[in-house]
């Protein structure tokens, strides 16, 4: 075989190999903001802020507190909950303290890998902000859409101003 020929079939096989690479590359890429979110698949609504996933293991949200059974609201940020949650694809990010007291996962849920259903919440009024050190990856956007919903009046602000009349920051050390 002439030496230009061994040459473009080295340079063509190269090439290839190079292009399988890039591909192989691209295939496996994520989004940097999106890694360590593990897929999960709700099986009940608890409430506001705590799901029950497939495998019978409850998720607790970080960063935010919604209205307990019998309290006001409590209703209205159950049913925002499940209308964000179904038929989506739900995935957890977890902090740095991965479970509470009563054994549920803390995490920050997300809807279809872009939706923080943590902040929605917020940004809807229907929780208020609720830091337990260490996770505050998220405090300073949930703190600012805590503040633009109570000052919007919208979801729980709407009705009743003294909601939870305790004072966020002071309870959160912030």
């Amino acid at each position: 075989m002439p030496k230009q020929t061994i040459r473009e079939n080295i340079s063509k096989a190269l090439t290839l190999l190079f292009l399988v690479v890039i591909i192989a590359i691209g295939l496996n890429y994520k989004n940097p903001e999106n890694t360590g979110l593990e897929k999960v698949v709700v099986k009940k609504i608890i409430d506001g802020d705590t799901i029950e996933i497939e495998n019978g293991q409850q998720i607790r949200y970080i960063g935010i507190d919604t209205p307990e059974y019998g309290e006001y609201y409590f209703e209205q940020a159950k049913l925002e909950n499940e209308k964000m949650l179904s038929s989506k694809d739900v995935y957890i990010e977890k902090d740095i303290l991965e479970k509470d007291k009563f054994d549920r996962i803390l995490a920050y849920v997300w809807v279809d890998k872009n939706i923080l259903i943590n902040n929605q919440l917020l940004e809807m009024g229907m929780a208020f902000p609720l830091f337990i050190p260490p996770n505050k990856k998220y405090q300073e956007l949930f703190i600012k859409s805590f503040e633009k919903a109570q000052a919007s009046d919208i979801g729980v602000w709407k009705q009743n101003k003294n909601w939870k009349l305790l004072n966020y920051r002071e309870y959160n050390n912030i």
